[in-house]
């Protein structure tokens, strides 16, 4: 279940309608303040930071999801990167039947899902506004309701596999280890690979790697991050690296790769 202080009422009735939605990257400020006119906002964090709103200070990090009000200053603290999924848009105004809806949500094992969500969102917005805010709609209601959807394979696989899998996907941009994964679990290393190799058919090692060359391809292919940005969250802060796990996964250079699929997210 999600965890979250303070609520705010919505009217989730019906349909919202979208404004603006895409991955953005701030951190080139460590604080800003932003108010959105008659337009709420969602977003879900990649990074550790905070929001102050009506006095309230709510820090968050990667797997955290808040909801923010129209017509009010809200005070952000950023690291220097820090990508994020964002939806502006606008809702009825309350009524008898509103939800309460947390400020902030932790997600945990739901929080990849979750983004898979937003990205499905995201791409059809441009083509297909409507559907995409029944989308949104769902994604809302979820979170009102405090039951996000679970990750696909739910609870069928070993839990310390699901430790490890949130570990590896909230920990993509940092230095994986397969040693550390281990002792961070409290289990050998033959016993994590067992596990990766009964289930996944593969190595720890090399879980991690294809994660994060899913992950890159797919920021390069639907986001607008730039490449060093995507290079830095996956995991290869070496570019010239990056081009080339690029180029032998994909057959092309992060930028062609760019440039042939185009992209579909705003900053």
């Amino acid at each position: 279940m999600a965890h979250f202080t303070d609520a705010l009422l919505i009217n989730l009735e019906q349909p919202l309608k979208i404004v603006q939605c895409g991955l953005a990257l701030h951190g080139g400020r460590i604080e800003e303040t932003f108010l959105l006119r008659g337009l709420w906002a969602m977003h879900a964090y990649r990074y550790r930071g905070a929001l102050e709103l009506h006095g309230r200070v709510f820090p968050f990090r990667k797997g955290f999801v808040s909801m923010v009000p129209p017509d009010v200053p809200v005070l952000w603290k950023f690291p220097s990167h820090a990508p994020h999924y964002y939806a502006h848009f606008s809702a009825t105004e309350p009524g008898k039947k509103s939800d309460s809806v947390p400020v902030m949500s932790e997600l945990g094992e739901a929080f990849d899902l979750f983004c898979e969500r937003f990205e499905g969102m995201i791409a059809c917005w441009q083509p297909d506004p409507f559907r995409a805010g029944v989308k949104l709609w769902d994604m809302a209601l979820d979170l009102a309701r405090d039951r996000p959807r679970d990750s696909k394979m739910g609870n069928e696989l070993h839990p310390n596999l699901q430790i490890a899998l949130s570990i590896i996907r909230n920990g993509l941009h940092e230095n994986l280890k397969v040693a550390g994964l281990a002792k961070q679990m409290g289990v050998s290393q033959g016993h994590l690979n067992a596990l990766f190799k009964k289930t996944f058919l593969t190595t720890v090692h090399e879980f991690i790697h294809r994660h994060r060359i899913e992950r890159a391809l797919h920021l390069l292919r639907h986001s607008s991050l730039s490449i060093k940005s995507i290079a830095i969250d996956t995991g290869f802060p070496d570019l010239q690296h990056f081009n080339k796990v690029v180029r032998a996964a994909a057959g092309q250079s992060p930028r062609g790769l760019r440039t042939s699929k185009g992209t579909s997210m705003q900053s």
